[in-house]
């Protein structure tokens, strides 16, 4: 009997320490990396939520013009993270993100937290203040998804808990596409946190760029022309 309540008190208090680590988000600012705007909404109606399945009642709105990206850290934004008593907490992401870097973009990456190790392969997000912890994760409780991303069809590949691709995408210059997906803050921990993004592009210009190199090369040879 004494050996039951001894097991049951451990039970207990493992369960109880998991249920103190927590983080929730308070804010999210940037681009810390990388050249653009980007404002973001966090809603925290349920700290200690975290989902089976689905939609999460928190949330995060992001909406982004990317003008460029950092060679080395992408498009790089900072969440605020206040330590919580509560359980783990999951977020519903959705990123409204718009391609003004000048050329169209045909691969798309999503990473979150730090890679101290530089573990990830192609890319890695850098570790800031105490980022070593890697204290947001991706959840695959609801599968990443992406629209208006062009006609190509696009696919998820090489998900994991610190990243994931779309491939296949064609997103040319002044589209918007949105990407929705779930993201874990589940240790206790107060600090800073990053979100990295990174684009592929397509090594062919589009029909714009075309036509404006064609512009400017006949605005050059008319003012050659009235020269001589």
């Amino acid at each position: 009997m004494q050996k039951t309540l001894f097991l049951n008190a451990f039970v207990l208090a493992l369960v109880g320490s998991s249920i103190a680590n927590a983080t929730v988000l308070t804010n999210v600012s940037g681009p810390l990396a990388g050249s653009g705007t980007l404002t973001g909404v966090i809603s925290t109606p349920s700290p200690a939520n975290d989902n089976v399945t689905g939609f999460s009642s928190n949330t995060i709105n992001m909406t982004e013009s990317i003008t460029g990206f950092d060679p080395n850290s992408g498009f790089l934004s900072n969440f605020t993270m206040v330590a919580s008593p509560n359980g783990r907490t999951e977020y519903t992401v959705t990123k409204t993100i718009t391609n003004n870097t000048g050329f169209a973009w045909t691969s798309f990456r999503v990473a979150v937290g730090c890679d101290p190790a530089g573990t990830i392969p192609r890319y890695t997000v850098p570790c800031f203040g105490q980022g070593a912890n890697n204290p947001l994760r991706m959840d695959y409780d609801l599968l990443p998804t992406i629209s208006g991303a062009g006609t190509g069809a696009a696919s998820l590949v090489t998900p994991n808990e610190a990243y994931f691709d779309f491939t296949g995408l064609s997103v040319g210059i002044g589209s918007t596409m949105t990407l929705t997906f779930n993201m874990d803050a589940g240790i206790n921990w107060s600090g800073g946190a990053p979100m990295g993004q990174f684009a592929n592009v397509s090594s062919v210009p589009e029909p714009g760029t075309y036509a404006m190199l064609g512009l400017g090369l006949l605005a050059m040879a008319s003012f050659r022309k009235r020269s001589n």
